[in-house]
């Protein structure tokens, strides 16, 4: 069974570059551009494995996902790898706090993306 990933972020060339990446190594990526459109397909959709969560979005934010998510008892084991542009390293500290399991600075590197990925999902 392929592994379904749910990436969330606000940029489209940065959703589709993820997406590259991850269907290069066998994912099956499900994208939305927002919180609220992230929380819509994971109530219709409950074979995602791993949320990659753009912390810094329009409208509802990554870190009002990750508190929504972690106050429902279907989505508060999901693992969640946050992603953050903000060199300020208190809004990571805060998702970790709220429940992502991990947090990576922007840019990244696709080789520690993909580490980071299978240690989530292992």
């Amino acid at each position: 069974m392929t592994t379904i990933i749910l990436i969330v972020d606000d940029s489209p060339s940065l959703r589709k570059m993820l997406t590259f990446i991850l269907n290069t190594h066998g994912y099956k990526i499900i994208n939305a551009e927002n919180g609220q459109q992230a929380l819509d397909i994971l109530a219709e959709q409950d074979a995602i494995a791993l949320l990659i969560l753009d912390l810094d979005m329009p409208g509802m934010s990554g870190l009002e996902v990750l508190q929504t998510l972690r106050t429902q008892p279907a989505w508060e084991a999901l693992p969640v790898l946050a992603l953050s542009a903000e060199a300020d390293p208190h809004e990571r500290e805060q998702a970790l706090a709220w429940g992502a399991n991990a947090c990576m600075a922007k840019p990244y590197k696709p080789v520690e993306l993909l580490a980071m990925v299978e240690n989530l999902l292992t």
